[in-house]
């Protein structure tokens, strides 16, 4: 899926939601001041049993909310630091192009890295240290390729006890 980014002078919340129930979703995060009702452009990667979704909204096409729906255990690698190159001096609004008019459904495997405070979703490319990282704030960073085709979603400032929410184990 291509994307565009824009700087953002202002700091968009991100509100992260854990779930914890037999019918878990590991975590959904609001960015911004939106709000649920307004209509929406899905994109959803499947592939193997991981489902992670993507909300834009569709007046103004800018990202609004990112769930991870499901996960397959055999994506997720743990590791004992995970570094993203990302930079906190400009923060960016993502926003799908206006070209793409409705939803979009792709299925690209799907890597999950873990370390303990910190969760990197990569789909559809393997190398990370060759996606572009953009800041959405200090805890939600996107990665995509050079052709700004979205690849990862990070989140960082997380603490034991979210990994262990998010992942059951």
């Amino acid at each position: 899926m291509k994307v565009e980014f824009k700087i953002t002078e202002t700091v968009p919340k991100c509100q992260l939601t854990l779930y914890n129930s037999l019918s878990r979703i590991p975590f959904h995060v609001r960015i911004g001041d939106y709000s649920p009702g307004y209509s929406v452009l899905y994109s959803r990667n499947y592939h193997d049993g991981n489902l992670i979704e993507f909300r834009f909204d569709s007046e103004v096409r800018r990202l609004v909310e990112i769930s991870l729906v499901s996960f397959n255990r055999k994506s997720v690698e743990l590791t004992p630091e995970l570094k993203i190159p990302y930079a906190m001096d400009e923060l960016h609004e993502c926003l799908l192009p206006k070209d793409i008019k409705g939803g979009l459904l792709f299925s690209q495997p799907v890597k999950i890295l873990r370390s303990e405070d910190t969760v990197c979703i990569a789909f559809g490319s393997n190398d990370l240290s060759k996606i572009q990282y953009h800041s959405l704030n200090a805890n939600c960073i996107l990665g995509v390729t050079t052709e700004s085709h979205l690849v990862s979603f990070v989140l960082t400032g997380l603490n034991k006890g979210d990994i262990h929410t998010i992942f059951g184990f």
